[in-house]
């Protein structure tokens, strides 16, 4: 198996929400102990709204948001650079059924040739119709 995979932010946020928790995410977050993970640039942003909401839903506490920041810190993910123009995105997350935020993962994915580590169904099935492998950690 490859060392590199795309990591979405839901899988990435099943880490910080107990009730959100899988068996999936584990395995995905043991992967990248020994191995990296590559997200587009949107991804921090979408796990901070994520812990943003979660603390004003009393999800989850400043402290533990913090907490949680700090220890994704210490993992290998690398931020992407160049992001696809948002005219081409927008034409790939229509044809994919998708938004443009997970139509960004789907094409980093496939762009990299790496598998993507997603728990979101509709965008798994979108990878697979476009011949990119979904991370199946055992």
């Amino acid at each position: 198996m490859t060392s590199g995979f795309v990591l979405d932010a839901s899988t990435t946020l099943e880490w910080a929400f107990d009730d959100e928790s899988s068996s999936y995410a584990v395995d995905v977050l043991e992967l990248l102990s020994d191995g990296f993970a590559v997200v587009p640039s949107l991804w921090g942003y979408e796990v901070a709204n994520a812990l943003a909401v979660g603390i004003r839903r009393s999800r989850i506490t400043a402290e533990e948001a913090s907490t949680f920041a700090a220890d994704l810190g210490t993992l290998d993910i690398r931020v992407a650079g160049a992001v696809p123009d948002s005219g081409l995105l927008a034409l790939e997350a229509a044809a994919a059924g998708l938004s443009a935020y997970d139509t960004s993962y789907l094409l980093l994915a496939r762009d990299l040739g790496m598998p993507l580590a997603t728990r979101d169904r509709a965008l798994g099935r979108a990878a697979r119709a476009n011949g990119v492998d979904v991370l199946a950690p055992h």
